[in-house]
Formats: structure tokens, C-alpha cells, sequence
């Protein structure tokens, strides 16, 4: 009996042990899979440490190269080496203004500096070494064929500014306006006009101040052969005198009276004018009249034709002499001025 009762509580014991060491399995797999759970977040989290830390290193990066200027020395560009500027991570594809130093630049369409002559937008703009847009006077040194120009000097005051020494053709002075754009046509400065020739001009480069005579729409100008400046009133070239009106048009078949004194301009612009102590007689319509040696029309005095030219000078020759007498409107009347023997004596 004893034996019969005892079994039971044997397999109670048993049972009590399996299911033990059956807890403690399961936990021994708890704990395995939670170090592997710990070690996979642990190398998540190193790995995300790792990306925001390259992150972080790319942004200071790109931080560094914002809103500056950079030198680049590719020689795949084709050139030795150009500046751009960068501008939120991107380069600038045009015009940049500088608020400290109120300069301008413009950057190409492959964000390359530009210096010398634009192009594209900035076509009419000229661009120092430093890529800084000029403005005000400045000598350009140029040959028909060199377009744009290598040199750039600047001038303050044209009058004032001296030539280089070496010049070549089509050199000359160009203005650029406040705005930097490069005039061309009419320009008034300081109380003074010039022209800067534009495609028609001929001789001269677009924006090229023009000097000497030059026509402009079919009516004949002259400018300054030193400074540029359109010329009015008087103007003597090459020997002979022409005159100017106020809006420095030359005068051409006409007239022309100043400080009560008259002139007469030719179909060429220059003015009737005599040569030293000769005098010029010209027929206008109808009429003989007679310029001395500063093309001023004669009036009231006499004339005399000796040696094949005309002169106020009296004969003192043997002969006869033609002449003409100016009224005090200047025309003349046609005469004979006689010498005999006994007034030469």
C-alpha cells in the first residue's frame, strides 16, 4: 500500500523538474534573441551616427563654397584658368553686383568671369582684368581685325588722358555710360557733344569716338582731331576755313553772318577766301563779290587785278588795270584803273 500510494507524487516531481528546465530553455532563447536584437540596434545605430556624421561633414562642406568667389585651373575649360562665384551650391549664370564695392561683373553661361568685351547679355559692356564692368572714358587698343580688344586703360578726362605709345588701327576712345552699357550715336558729356560711330560709320569701330570731318545723315560734322568734341562756328583744316551752326552742322551754298561781318560756304563747306594779300572774287547769284584771306566779304574799298590775281594793293605800273569797285553791300561794279608814265614818277 505504501509503495502504490508513493508513485504519484514521484511524477509530480518529475513533471515539476521538465517543466523547469523547460522555462529555463525558453528563457536561455530570450535572452539569445535579445542580445541579437541588441547587437543589430546597436549596429543601426552606429550606422546612423556614421550617415549623419557625413551628413553633417557634406553640408559644412557645401556650406564653405556658398556665396564666394573660386579659382578654377581645369584645362578642360580651354582657358589657363577663370573665376565664378557660387551662390547657394550653385554657380551664377549672370550679372553679379558686389553691395560693398557697388561693382558688377557678369558670369557667362558656363559661370566663367567674364573680362574684356562681353558677350550674350553683356554684349556692349567692357569688363577690367579684375572682371569689374568699366564706366566713364576709356583708350582701347585695337586693329580692324581684333575684336574684342585685349587692352583696356582707363581715363578719367579725355582731354587730360595721353595716348599710348603703341596704337594701332581703329584705337581710339570709347565711353561707357553710368549704367556701364558702351554709347554709340550721340552722347552729350559735360556740356560737350561727341559721337561714337555706329555700324554705318565709316572708318571707325562701333563706339569709337569719331574726330575729324565726318558725315552723319547726310549732313557734314567736325569734330575735335585731339578730344572728340563736335565743333561749332569756325573751324580751319587742311588750309582752308569752313563754318559750323550751332548745332554743328556745316554750311554748304549759303551765307553766313557773324558779329556783323559776312561769309559765303561753297557747295564743298569751305568758305570764299583769298590766299595771304590776294583776294578770292566769286560770282553768287549774279553778282561779283570779294572775301580776303579770312574769307570776310569786302565792302566799300577797290580791287585790282595785278599779277593774275586780285588785290587791294594799288599799281604803281604803267597800264591798265581792271577792277572792281564794292559797294557797301559788297557787290562789285566793273571798272578800268588806268597808271600813265607821269604818275609812276
Amino acid at each position: 500500500m505504501i509503495l502504490h500510494t508513493s508513485v504519484p507524487h514521484v511524477t509530480i516531481f518529475a513533471r515539476m523538474y521538465e517543466n523547469r528546465l523547460l522555462g529555463m530553455a525558453v528563457v536561455t532563447r530570450m535572452v539569445k534573441t535579445l542580445k541579437k536584437n541588441l547587437k543589430l540596434l546597436l549596429i543601426s545605430c552606429l550606422s546612423m551616427i556614421c550617415i549623419f556624421s557625413m551628413a553633417i561633414t557634406s553640408n559644412a562642406a557645401a556650406e564653405e563654397r556658398k556665396n564666394g568667389w573660386y579659382y578654377e585651373t581645369v584645362e578642360s575649360s580651354g582657358r589657363e584658368g577663370y573665376r565664378y562665384y557660387i551662390d547657394g551650391e550653385l554657380k551664377v549664370l549672370s550679372w553679379k553686383y558686389n553691395t560693398e564695392t557697388g561693382a558688377y561683373y557678369y558670369l557667362d553661361a558656363e559661370g566663367i568671369m567674364t573680362t574684356g568685351w562681353g558677350e550674350g547679355y553683356a554684349e556692349g559692356y567692357y569688363f577690367d582684368p579684375d572682371g569689374i564692368m568699366v564706366t566713364g572714358w576709356h583708350y582701347l587698343l585695337a586693329s580692324a581685325s581684333e575684336i574684342p580688344f585685349s587692352t583696356v586703360q582707363a581715363k578719367t578726362n579725355i582731354v587730360e588722358a595721353s595716348s599710348p605709345t603703341e596704337e594701332a588701327e581703329y584705337s581710339g576712345y570709347y565711353f561707357f555710360k553710368s549704367d556701364g552699357q558702351m554709347a554709340v550715336g550721340w552722347e552729350k558729356i559735360e556740356d560737350s557733344w561727341y559721337y561714337f560711330a555706329d555700324s554705318d560709320t565709316v572708318g571707325f569701330c562701333k563706339g569709337q569716338m569719331v574726330v575729324g570731318k565726318v558725315s552723319l545723315e547726310g549732313n557734314q560734322y567736325y569734330f575735335d582731331e585731339e578730344d572728340g568734341r563736335m565743333q561749332t562756328g569756325f573751324v580751319r583744316s587742311d588750309g582752308d576755313i569752313y563754318y559750323y551752326s550751332s548745332v554743328g552742322m556745316m554750311k554748304k551754298n549759303s551765307w553766313v553772318k557773324v558779329n556783323g561781318s559776312r561769309y559765303y560756304a561753297g557747295s564743298d563747306g569751305k568758305l570764299y577766301a583769298g590766299k595771304g594779300s590776294s583776294c578770292m572774287v566769286k560770282r553768287i547769284d549774279g553778282e561779283v563779290y570779294a572775301f580776303d584771306s579770312d574769307a570776310k566779304l569786302l565792302t566799300g574799298k577797290t580791287i585790282y587785278f595785278v599779277n593774275d590775281k586780285w588785290s587791294l594793293l594799288k599799281p604803281v605800273a604803267e597800264g591798265e588795270y581792271p577792277i572792281y569797285t564794292l559797294s557797301s553791300s559788297g557787290i562789285g561794279t566793273a571798272d578800268t584803273y588806268i597808271v600813265k608814265e607821269k604818275e609812276n614818277k
